[in-house]
């Protein structure tokens, strides 16, 4: 969030420096959870006072010297802008290799690449936003924050041309309504398409990451502070009390959004019009004398806005780097978000404050300036890519790598998949096992193919996380599961047709019987959601759908769940250095009889489907779990790869008990 230097205008406005404090200060406790739910209303408030003071530095220029000097504008700007984010990339992305979680740190790389071009905003929304499943969400990128500093730069790139057009019209039309006019479309068009896409009402599918990301749907708030520029100058006088009234105004506005809005908050939207225009009431007011403004010209308020810049750049990234080491961080937060005063302020003071004010950096050195804060952070890039390339061949990294199913885990229905795709097949084979379900049938490959060996069978996988393979409709936060849905009925469809050797049937059973974000209901029936009358649905359509593909060539077996955690632990979130420091440290255990007794409803339903279906029952609870207390890493090995999924060397221990259920099937045929 950039800060106009003092050289650059003879009537510097301390106001606007403690307006950027107040900004910076907001960002930062949001991202802190120090309250202010909506202190991400901060990025919106830079936007504004960026539009105003460019606007106002511009027309200040184009007035003493009827054009706009573009050299000089953009001069100023590199020695602004881009050696402090060059450090900052410089630093952070070779300390990513231990310090962001493992499945962050190709969208890391990936994101400081385009922080350095000045495209980091165009990335996320297209690329480096996902929270699927399995993923990483996209807050465990340090360098996530960089979107904003990216469109404010398209911003001062495009801007300063499109003004010196409309100046030029006015000129030519010795008038100032095309410069009027010409903002003010901008800035309703800009609306207009952030409201529309946000709320999916254009042909773009599914975007409203764009609209949160991409600059056209975000110039309207620079155009909002754009045209207080341009209204000031036209009328710089006005009344003290009105100013007053503004300034105040202004205040509540943004500590009303700041205060209420929260992560729920549709953004951006009607709503963010609120801390816009009282950004611009503000910026109006504080050209008077009310004790607000006073207190926004402080000395204090004063430092932290110099510093605003700096400080944005370092405390996400600080953030970020103390979440992925202690996950339940607490208050640690905070004092990361402090600590990031240090490296913002040796930033200022010894990289941001002398290049932008050096005379010498002028001509060539300033195209050499701004040739090295580009390649710098690219090779800082290369660095974490290839740091990362190495850190996943370790025994920590192997530990959580990605089971057999990877590949084969999708929405694309058994029926309508390439014949070959996802066949694991065996010399010899006399038939096939087909494993189907969710994510909790695909934690078992290992398992199911080393069983398939022996038994010289091939091996056909057939997963969709978050889709149990059973004859329900499924609602996930309130949304219908149409997908689901026609997975099941293609892979139903398929068994049917092509009588694979044994089906083996895997759901995470207990999470949609226990689990509020789940509902469930037979074809035109009343959703259930509570866990008792889910329990009795599930076993009753659990032995429908196991009927219904047992044959007498086809086997049938339903796995009960294995242990699972309650709490959401997912190692590959945290730091690599922590899981190399203190790996007990970042286990988790929790007591089996607990585990049991949550489990219990699931285990009966699937037991109770399992009988009336006639088709046989793997339990390997005993395996997993075979003390009084279920643990991840036992030995130095871990058993899973998060709180719900066993790991890959896991599964592959389970083979002599998978291997054994199946010939008991096989056998009983």
């Amino acid at each position: 969030m950039s800060t106009l230097p003092t050289h650059e205008s003879p009537s510097r406005r301390a106001d606007i420096q403690g307006l950027r404090a107040v900004a910076v200060m907001l960002v930062v406790l949001y991202h802190a959870d120090m309250g202010f739910s909506g202190g991400f209303v901060g990025v919106d408030v830079f936007f504004v006072i960026s539009g105003f003071v460019i606007t106002q530095l511009l027309l200040r220029e184009h007035k003493a010297n009827g054009r706009t000097n573009f050299v000089t504008f953009y001069t100023r700007r590199a020695k602004r802008l881009l050696p402090a984010l060059a450090l900052m990339l410089a630093v952070v992305l070779p300390a990513s290799i231990l310090l962001t979680a493992f499945d962050a740190q190709r969208s890391t790389a990936r994101t400081g690449a385009a922080a350095a071009l000045f495209n980091a905003n165009n990335y996320l929304a297209f690329f480096g936003v996902d929270d699927g499943y399995f993923t990483t969400s996209s807050k465990a990128n340090p360098l996530l924050h960089t979107w904003s500093l990216s469109l404010e730069e398209q911003f001062y790139f495009f801007f300063p041309a499109a003004l010196a057009v409309l100046l030029w019209w006015c000129r030519r039309r010795s008038t100032r309504w095309p410069l009027v006019v010409g903002l003010a479309s901008i800035t309703a068009t800009s609306f207009v398409l952030s409201v529309a896409i946000r709320r999916g009402r254009t042909p773009l599918d599914d975007m409203s990451a764009a609209a949160f990301y991409l600059a056209p749907a975000r110039a309207w708030e620079f155009g909002v502070g754009a045209l207080l520029a341009v209204a000031i100058s036209a009328r710089p006088n006005s009344r003290a009390w009105l100013r007053s009234v503004a300034t105040v105004g202004g205040a509540v506005a943004v500590a009303v959004a700041s205060l209420t809005f929260d992560d729920n908050t549709i953004v951006p939207d009607v709503a963010v019009v609120l801390p816009v225009v009282g950004t611009a009431l503000l910026l109006w007011g504080g050209t008077g004398r009310s004790q607000l403004s006073r207190l926004l010209s402080s000395r204090p308020m004063c430092f932290v806005g110099d510093i605003s810049y700096s400080w944005y750049l370092w405390h996400w990234p600080a953030l970020v780097f103390t979440r992925a080491m202690w996950p339940e961080y607490g208050w640690l937060g905070p004092v990361a978000a402090i600590g990031s005063l240090a490296p913002a302020v040796l930033s200022y003071r010894y990289v941001e404050n002398p290049i932008r004010s050096s005379a010498k950096i002028v001509g060539r050195r300033i195209v050499a300036l701004a040739g090295v804060s580009v390649v710098l952070p690219l090779a800082a890039g290369a660095v974490l890519a290839l740091g990362t390339e190495r850190m996943e061949r370790t025994v920590v990294a192997t530990a959580f790598r990605p089971h057999l199913d990877l590949g084969c885990d999708s929405t694309v229905p058994l029926d309508e998949r390439p014949a070959t795709e996802c066949v694991w097949t065996t010399p010899g084979s006399i038939g096939e096992i087909l494993l189907i379900g969710d994510s909790n049938a695909g934690h078992l490959s290992e398992a199911l193919l080393g069983a398939a060996r022996e038994l010289r069978l091939d091996l056909r996988i057939a997963t969709m996380s978050a889709c149990p393979f059973i004859d329900l409709d499924i609602w996930r936060d309130g949304a219908r599961q149409d997908a689901c849905r026609a997975f099941v009925e293609g892979a139903t469809e398929w068994i049917l047709n092509h009588s694979p050797t044994v089906v083996v049937v895997a759901n995470s059973s207990d999470g949609y019987i226990e689990s509020d974000q789940f509902e469930i209901a037979p074809t035109g029936q009343d959703r259930a959601a509570a866990p008792d009358d889910k329990s009795a649905v599930w076993a009753k359509a659990l032995a429908s759908t196991l009927s219904s593909v047992a044959s007498p060539t086809t086997r049938v077996v339903v796995v009960h769940p294995v242990p699972k955690f309650t709490d959401t632990w997912r190692p590959r979130e945290m730091a690599p250095l922590r899981l190399l420091l203190d790996p007990a440290g970042a286990a988790i255990r929790a007591e089996r009889e607990g585990i049991l007794s949550r489990q219990q409803r699931a285990r009966e339903a699937v037991t109770t489907a399992a009988e009336s279906a006639g088709t046989a029952v793997l339990d390997l609870f005993d395996d997993v779990c075979p003390e009084a207390v279920c643990q991840s890493l036992v030995d130095g090995e871990w058993l899973y790869r998060d709180h719900g999924h066993i790991s890959v060397e896991q599964s592959i221990r389970l083979t002599p008990s998978v291997l054994e259920a199946l010939r008991e099937a096989l056998d009983s045929s």
